[in-house]
């Protein structure tokens, strides 16, 4: 909850980001590592977000997902191989992080990913969750790409919220990111990224758990662990 505040105020400024939680109903923080809060305000938080910022809800979520992306690599990178880049560690997250997740963090469910190196420069995973958050897997896989200084390609030729029985997420790798490449890095990196959200995504509505994917991992701790972590 805490990476969703300091997103929030970095994205609405705090007096937009207050307003978005008293319009919610829910506090609007300080939220404490460690401690555990209700789904329904992350659902409510980001809402009021995605009206205050007038983006689709499913925008809002990869973005979130981008921003987080650099807390979770901080958090998990004694498990992370150095040499490991974004094709890699979308590949290993399973093996390398939910894996350990699972047997140091009693309770934690995060969801099983089905990876598979498809080629050298691409990678395919197969993502199923009764929250169906892929747009925040999404947003993750962008911001590791722009952390690593990256260009990658997202695809999802079958998604739960088009009917389908899982998410199967793929990308590839385009190359690195040239020095003066186009502004920021991190907006630089993606080809198919949030725009390919956009469509069909207007009409989203956050409120229960079949109309939320799943944050990859948790959607309700100040820890950013946590994202790694949740219940499936």
């Amino acid at each position: 909850m805490n990476q969703l505040r300091l997103f929030g105020v970095e994205r609405l400024g705090r007096e937009g980001w207050e307003a978005a939680a008293a319009a919610a109903g829910v506090p609007g923080g300080p939220f404490h590592v460690g401690e555990t809060y209700p789904d329904e305000w992350m659902f409510a938080l980001v809402m009021q977000a995605s009206r205050a910022s007038g983006l689709p809800v499913a925008v809002v979520l990869e973005e979130f997902g981008a921003f987080v992306a650099p807390a979770l690599l901080r958090v998990y990178e004694p498990l992370v191989d150095p040499a490991w880049r974004t094709l890699d560690v979308l590949e290993h997250t399973e093996r390398a992080i939910h894996t350990a997740v699972r047997a140091r963090m009693p309770g934690a469910a995060p969801p099983a990913l089905a990876s598979r190196r498809v080629a050298d420069d691409q990678v395919e995973i197969d993502y199923r969750s009764a929250r169906r958050l892929c747009w925040v897997a999404k947003g993750i896989a962008r911001g590791l790409a722009a952390g690593f200084g990256e260009r990658i390609e997202i695809e999802e030729p079958e998604c739960m919220h088009r009917g389908g029985e899982r998410c199967l997420l793929r990308f590839r790798w385009l190359g690195r990111v040239e020095p003066g490449e186009g502004g920021a890095v991190g907006e630089a990196a993606i080809a198919g990224g949030v725009g390919s959200v956009r469509d069909g995504a207007d009409g989203v509505e956050l409120g229960d758990s079949d109309e939320v994917a799943d944050v990859d991992a948790g959607a309700a701790s100040g820890d950013p662990s946590d994202f790694w972590s949740g219940g499936a």
